[in-house]
């Protein structure tokens, strides 16, 4: 996978929700990813040295997400360096096969992933301390703890 599949990718993650008088309107996940497309997202991310992560709240403050970019350095002085973000991905889009639940929840379901599955998917990415540094050098906000991002 190429960043810019990366990018067609998340197209197809999202449908956007028209507003209404009251509201501008929202996006909402279309579907989960497949095991593949996680695999090949994971493959990209070991692989392409720069990209940039941050950890984001979402499902309306009960789940979490990684926003992916790619670092554009400056071309000039004094002109600051940019990102240039590709994809936006919640644990609501990770494939069933990495929740860590086992048994039921109290809706009877097996298949739902919950914040811990997305902070566990996610969190060694955004956290990083190289992950870190390059936030701090493109001037984006430094990941905060856990408790920060759960509801």
């Amino acid at each position: 996978m190429t960043p810019a599949a990366l990018a067609t990718l998340n197209e197809g993650l999202w449908e956007h929700i028209a507003g209404t008088r009251t509201s501008y309107g929202h996006s909402r996940e279309t579907r989960r990813m497949t095991n593949t497309e996680w695999a090949d997202i994971q493959a990209l991310m070991d692989s392409e040295d720069t990209l940039i992560y941050s950890m984001v709240t979402a499902c309306m403050g009960f789940g979490c997400g990684i926003r992916i970019g790619r670092m554009v350095p400056s071309t000039f002085p004094g002109v600051p360096n940019e990102v240039e973000w590709l994809a936006f991905i919640t644990n609501g889009h990770l494939p069933t096969s990495v929740s860590q639940l086992r048994e039921p929840d109290e809706l009877g379901y097996k298949t739902n992933i919950h914040f811990g599955d997305g902070w566990r998917a996610f969190s060694p990415r955004t956290h990083s301390e190289s992950n870190t540094h390059n936030l701090a050098l493109y001037k984006q906000p430094s990941p905060k703890s856990k408790a920060s991002y759960e509801y």
